[in-house]
């Protein structure tokens, strides 16, 4: 387990018996290639991985050199992370109490439709990005 696999799992055990979630972002390596990521905590565990999908690749902001779109991750593999099972994909729904929410990472609201378009048509209160 690498440091920061270390430290989510340490914020996992953080948030057991306690009203909230957590979300924080991580480089996630799965098959070969490196995504950016944002990881949901909630009551003890990694609720759920969602990567980047849309990497701008200009300037200083050039994040298609290290990572890779989570485009391809669409129907969610289930991985081992942090000591949880859990699904890495860009679609995914999550509950909070009478609440569910999405996330969005930077750019992935850019889009012409972006995925948070059919979050919100799916159910989802919120979107945090």
């Amino acid at each position: 387990m690498n440091k920061c696999e270390e430290e989510i799992a340490w914020l996992a055990e953080f948030s057991y018996e306690k009203d909230i979630a957590i979300i924080v972002g991580a480089p996630i390596s799965l098959g070969g290639r490196l995504y950016n990521c944002a990881v949901v905590i909630k009551d003890g565990e990694v609720k759920g991985i969602i990567p980047k999908t849309y990497l701008p690749a200009h300037g200083d902001n050039c994040q298609a050199r290290w990572f890779s779109s989570g485009s391809d991750l669409i129907h969610g593999p289930e991985i081992t992370y942090a000591g949880f099972e859990c699904i890495i994909s860009p679609n995914m729904i999550f509950e909070l109490g009478d609440a569910s929410f999405a996330v969005q990472i930077g750019e992935d609201l850019w889009n012409p439709i972006p995925q948070a378009s059919y979050h919100a048509l799916a159910g989802a209160h919120i979107i945090a990005t």
